[in-house]
């Protein structure tokens, strides 16, 4: 009878490791052969380091367990001899290789610390940006004001604008300030 609780996450042990095949297990041969990781020695211990740091979670990700920064990256030191590096990237690196110039990795699974190379995609900063969850994206996205009338016009400053909205505040603006100079 098997008592293993599936819903809880547990350390990634060697048997639940992601199953490569003979082209990956070569490459990767390859990468940690060289000598970015220092001596054989060290290049093994900072790769069981790594991965001793990684849970597998019910919901396919790969929890980093290991220092996060306040954004919620897993961060991790003594890889290319830099202070500290984000642990997807080297889980990328580690199974997939190199990020490609120019790209930055997209979470697709949008949790920030999981490392599974399944979940991370090489894309460029602007395409990254728009599918992220930021103030400006989802402002972005928005075809209606806050009156539900369509966004149809772009002010002097690039900014979108509802006409109608605008008319309504220059008629009361205007409304105001005649209302002030006859009081005077």
């Amino acid at each position: 009878m098997d008592t293993t609780n599936h819903d809880v996450a547990s350390p990634l042990p060697e048997v639940q490791k992601p199953v490569l095949d003979e082209e990956t297990k070569e490459a990767l041969k390859l990468i940690t052969g060289s000598n970015r990781l220092g001596n054989t020695k060290w290049r093994r211990l900072k790769i069981k380091r790594f991965w001793a740091r990684v849970w597998r979670m019910p919901n396919d990700c790969w929890e980093w367990q290991g220092c996060k920064n306040p954004d919620g990256y897993g961060r991790i030191g003594g890889f290319w001899g830099k202070k500290s590096i984000g642990a997807h990237r080297i889980a990328y690196w580690l199974t997939k290789g190199d990020v490609p110039k120019g790209m930055e990795l997209d979470h697709l699974c949008r949790n920030r610390s999981c490392v599974n190379p399944d979940h991370l995609e090489p894309v460029t900063n602007a395409e990254n940006n728009r599918r992220g969850n930021s103030i400006a994206v989802r402002n972005s996205k928005k075809t209606r004001c806050p009156k539900e009338h369509n966004y149809d016009a772009i002010n002097s400053r690039g900014a979108r604008i509802c006409t109608t909205c605008e008319k309504e505040k220059l008629k009361l603006w205007r409304s105001n300030r005649k209302n002030q100079t006859l009081q005077q």
